[in-house]
């Protein structure tokens, strides 16, 4: 059968159509087109938990390695498009200094004076994202991975180049140019760095990767690894808090609870990344002829898994599209992705949300969102309100 006539809602469905409130589109696909072929962006949409799960739990089946991958064509060979021995070695290389402990133990204090210290200088009406959350994303990341502050102002004028390359699916090659230019220069910019690290030290990232190992990584593999790193810590976490911010300040009865009870916080910001996923996809490519849910998938084609859409499954969720502090399975979000290709980061976002959080909330206690000149999450791939205003 024509894949026209299968899929009626896909074969026009485009991404500009999950941009704005992708939700009612999820909702319509979960409920008659839950496996769909989005025939404009030319990959298949996956809106149920299940079917999500299933393919990220897949690695032989459906694989981040591949020459359609348009986190390798920006990054080249590192742990979200590699597969197998080559991703653990990666991964396993990269992950001590992201240890919940060790963050807890180095990064607190430092996320802390940051966060006291960008919010005592907002003026009573500011504006967050430029103000507080990005600042705080590429101060994280930066100070875990090893970037002079002097070199920090580079990522925020590189990272939204990259930013459009990575969500670049439809193959524009002038947004796939100015990626691979705002690459290259975070690439210099590495490199320059891990040549001054320490080569004896287990902090940070870059001086711990430095260090001889059976499996260690050679330089063009760290630098890879680290561009990949610092474009999801700043990103994510960016995106991460600005989400947490418009949910709590829309939903002001929410907001009043946890002001009253500080320790459901954490339990509040589990629900802001189930609600409202940074990251609204996970992509997989098909390693042959697949199937999934009963519909047959080509050798070679793009699977979507909508984050956005199985964090909001109501066979899952109870009332899925209600901001709720208190829900009992709100940890259970797959906003961090699942299996083997999971955030690297999820521990140190977290740290941040909780820390960044709590800071604005302690020294604004009256914060209110401006309506009028905030914008509500915007973002097919990449989820976050352009400007956040508060007063």
């Amino acid at each position: 059968m024509d894949r026209a006539h299968q899929f009626p809602l896909g074969s026009t469905l485009g991404l500009a159509d999950l941009s704005s409130n992708p939700y009612p589109v999820f909702d319509r696909l979960r409920a008659s087109e839950p496996v769909t072929w989005a025939a404009p962006a030319r990959m298949w949409i996956l809106t149920r938990r299940d079917d999500v799960l299933a393919v990220l739990s897949n690695p032989s089946t459906f694989t981040t390695d591949s020459p359609h991958s348009t986190i390798r064509m920006a990054f080249g060979s590192q742990m979200l498009s590699a597969e197998g021995e080559q991703h653990s070695r990666y991964k396993r290389q990269c992950f001590p200094p992201f240890r919940p402990d060790v963050l807890e133990a180095r990064m607190r204090p430092v996320l802390r004076s940051m966060a006291l210290g960008l919010v005592d200088e907002l003026p009573r009406h500011a504006e967050l994202r430029t103000g507080f959350a990005g600042p705080m994303a590429v101060g994280a990341i930066s100070e875990i991975t090893g970037i002079p502050h002097a070199l920090r102002p580079l990522l925020d004028e590189c990272y939204p180049a990259l930013s459009a390359a990575l969500a670049n699916f439809s193959g524009d090659p002038a947004i796939h140019k100015e990626g691979m230019a705002a690459a290259a220069t975070i690439r210099a910019m590495l490199a320059e760095c891990l040549r001054d690290a320490s080569e004896d030290a287990a902090w940070p990232l870059l001086s711990a990767l430095r260090q001889p190992s059976a499996d260690a990584l050679t330089k063009e593999e760290i630098v890879d690894n680290c561009l990949v790193i610092l474009f999801g810590g700043i990103e994510t976490t960016e995106s991460a808090i600005l989400n947490a911010l418009w949910a709590l300040l829309t939903h002001p009865e929410q907001a009043g609870l946890v002001a009253g009870d500080p320790a459901l916080l954490g339990n509040a910001i589990e629900e802001s990344l189930r609600w409202e996923a940074a990251v609204q996809s996970c992509t997989r490519h098909a390693v042959g002829p697949a199937q999934i849910a009963g519909v047959q998938i080509g050798d070679g084609e793009t699977v979507q898994c909508m984050i956005g859409a199985a964090n909001r499954d109501p066979a899952y969720f109870h009332e899925p599209h209600r901001f709720d502090v208190r829900r009992a399975n709100a940890g259970q979000h797959l906003t961090f992705g699942y299996g083997r290709h999971s955030c690297l980061g999820a521990a140190l976002a977290r740290l941040n949300l909780r820390v960044g959080l709590a800071a604005l909330f302690e020294r604004r206690p009256w914060m209110e969102l401006d309506r009028e000149r905030s914008s509500a999450p915007q973002g097919y791939e990449f989820r976050k309100p352009e400007a956040l205003w508060v007063e």
